[in-house]
């Protein structure tokens, strides 16, 4: 199956034994789903992203409408299991990793003359924190950079996470959506365990 849906391909041999179809919906129903789990986009940025010649307008109505229809509520359902149990991310997780975040010795990314240490003399525990990331310099080479998160950006996650954030939510700027997503997403999985 070649489509421009962003799931994983299965062949339907494995469908049983993986717990999950690549695509269960038409490819554009599927691709609109992809682009509201994925929390890219709003309702409607979503459908105008799986039906790009969509108005700005019937994109409102439509995307309420295909919300509406069990078969991609079910849909919706199961993406998000499936993502949920493939990467095994919980709150908990994303709050213990901004604390390692905050918490790490900066020093230990050092020798003693104040160079970077090579990775192979970084613990483990200091790695886990560190982004991979790609440079090309002048000559057109590419080369491995190693980037620190920065803690005063895990901060503000973090404080936002932990609801202490109290940055007003205006209606109709979009961000009334993003907050109930991320509260449902913290108190969904509390919910089910």
């Amino acid at each position: 199956m070649t489509s421009q849906v962003p799931g994983q391909v299965v062949l339907p041999e494995l469908v049983d034994e993986l717990g999950f179809e690549s695509a269960a919906l038409p490819p554009r129903q599927e691709a609109f789903c992809w682009e509201l789990v994925l929390g890219n986009s709003t309702k409607t940025a979503a459908y105008i992203a799986a039906f790009p010649n969509a108005s700005r307008k019937s994109a409102a109505v439509n995307a309420i409408r295909l919300l509406k229809d069990p078969a991609v509520q079910a849909r919706i359902t199961q993406i998000k299991a499936e993502l949920k149990r493939r990467y095994a991310v919980s709150a908990d997780s994303v709050v213990f990793h901004l604390s390692q975040v905050l918490n790490v010795d900066r020093a230990e990314f050092l020798d003693e003359t104040g160079k970077v240490k090579p990775i192979s003399e970084i613990s483990t525990e200091a790695k886990r924190i560190l982004d991979l990331d790609f440079v090309t310099d002048r000559h057109g080479t590419q080369r491995p950079v190693y980037r620190l998160p920065r803690r005063l950006d895990a901060v503000a996650i973090l404080a936002r996470v932990m609801g202490l954030d109290k940055t007003p939510v205006r209606p109709g700027d979009g961000t009334e959506e993003t907050v109930t997503r991320i509260v449902r997403e913290i108190v969904e999985p509390a919910e089910s365990q």
